[in-house]
């Protein structure tokens, strides 16, 4: 559920960028940290609890959307950068890519 949320929300983002209101830039680049922190947070590797082992046995497992992940975060970060310089051109560009790596 979160993987879906984090990308409704960058879908949000990005339709926003598409348009020309002004009045929220720091709002949008809040919800943009707040992906990216969600992103990093998912392509994390997860603990195996299906299995009763002990912790220095336990393996992490790589997240099914780790790989979209590391791609789409590199972009992302580019799109918060261009948000704080208020670039919505070059956020807008960053955003559709974050989202087709996803």
């Amino acid at each position: 559920m979160l993987y879906d949320g984090t990308k409704d929300l960058l879908k949000n983002i990005v339709e926003w960028l598409e348009g020309s209101d002004e009045s929220d830039w720091e709002g949008r680049t809040a919800f943009a940290v707040q992906c990216i922190s969600d992103m990093r947070l998912m392509a994390q590797p997860l603990r195996r609890n299906d299995k009763p082992v002990s912790f220095a046995e336990e393996m992490p497992v790589e997240s099914p959307v780790a790989g979209k992940l590391s791609k789409a975060i590199p972009h992302a970060k580019a799109m918060l950068r261009s948000m704080r310089s208020r670039n919505r051109a070059a956020a807008l560009q960053s955003g559709k890519a974050t989202l087709a790596a996803m």
